[in-house]
């Protein structure tokens, strides 16, 4: 890429996200922007970027090294653009290092920056709480309720009532009365926990466990980022990332065992009551289809009428 092609693209993008993003755009540039004689054309389309987008830069030093072993020229440099230009410090030269198998010192800068921990909101949410009232006792539950009621002192608040010019006074002392009520619920209540069960699936192997756990993970995070359903989420793409991997390990599984009962049936002995008495049970288990072939000394009976005849045959052969 050309040095005019690579210059346009950068200036490209900062067009683009000049007004919700921060840059800084490091390396070598190429051009000494400290030098001022000669001017080059590629310093000038350089000095146009920074100076049309207001990029910052610092020049400190050199930090090209000419081929005789020279501090020669400052090429390499960071422009900055951010909104707060106190966090960012002035660039620094490592020029004391045992060994640099480059022509350039390294550069480096420090940024401050400000992150906040969005807090789960499955931590924050109330819990629920029922009260069976044909199982507690309700007359302790009315003394307690007025007991707590009683320490507030409402009596005062009544005196009072054509005096108040505040009505935050008035606020604060429903939220209070609230506050008496929750309490007496949570100490009269019971909480109602959350069974984590495995789903009832025909197979179970350790990896879909492991599976089944990761999709779980992965949807309460996406419940506690408020279920985004864009497109570009990273949550939202490694939730149905999580799904399609337990679908796919449960799908495998089932092909896998059923590959295995056909070659288990392909391969087994002609008279292996054991497996005979195994397929029936499972065709019972269906309930899709019922059998009405009776094969009685050779002779087939078909239909529930001609069955019933085979049946009763058969019943006759054996007992002679």
């Amino acid at each position: 890429m050309e040095f005019h092609e690579c210059v346009d693209l950068i200036a490209e993008i900062v067009e683009k996200y000049e007004n919700s993003h921060d840059f800084v755009i490091g390396g070598d540039h190429n051009v000494d922007l400290a030098s001022q004689h000669p001017v080059l054309a590629r310093t000038s389309y350089i000095r146009e970027l920074i100076n049309y987008y207001g990029l910052k830069f610092d020049s400190v030093g050199k930090t090209y090294i000419n081929p005789q072993g020279i501090d020669w020229s400052e090429l390499d440099y960071f422009s900055v653009k951010t909104r707060q230009q106190q966090c960012v410090s002035v660039k620094t030269i490592i020029n004391n290092l045992d060994v640099n198998l480059s022509d350039h010192y390294p550069i480096c800068i420090s940024l401050t920056e400000k992150f906040t921990v969005k807090g789960t909101k499955t931590s924050a949410k109330n819990k629920l709480l029922r009260i069976k009232w044909d199982k507690i006792d309700t007359q302790l539950y009315s003394d307690a309720m007025r007991k707590r009621i009683l320490m507030l002192d409402p009596t005062d608040l009544k005196k009072n009532t054509s005096k108040i010019e505040d009505p935050s006074e008035i606020e604060e002392f429903s939220l209070k009365l609230m506050t008496v009520m929750t309490q007496t619920i949570e100490a009269n209540s019971t909480s109602l926990n959350k069974r984590k069960s495995n789903p009832k699936l025909k197979v179970w192997t350790q990896k879909i466990g492991h599976c089944l756990k990761d999709m779980r993970e992965a949807y309460k995070l996406w419940c506690s980022e408020g279920k985004p359903r864009d497109t570009d989420n990273i949550i939202f793409g490694n939730l149905k990332t999580a799904k399609k991997i337990f679908r796919s390990s449960y799908r495998c599984e089932q092909a896998r065992r059923s590959a295995q009962d056909k070659d288990n049936n392909i391969n087994a002995r002609t008279r292996d009551s054991k497996l005979f008495h195994k397929l029936i049970n499972k065709k019972r288990k269906k309930k899709q289809c019922i059998i009405e072939d009776l094969y009685v000394d050779d002779e087939h009976f078909n239909g529930s009428d001609s069955a019933a005849t085979g049946f009763k045959k058969y019943v006759i052969w054996t007992t002679n």
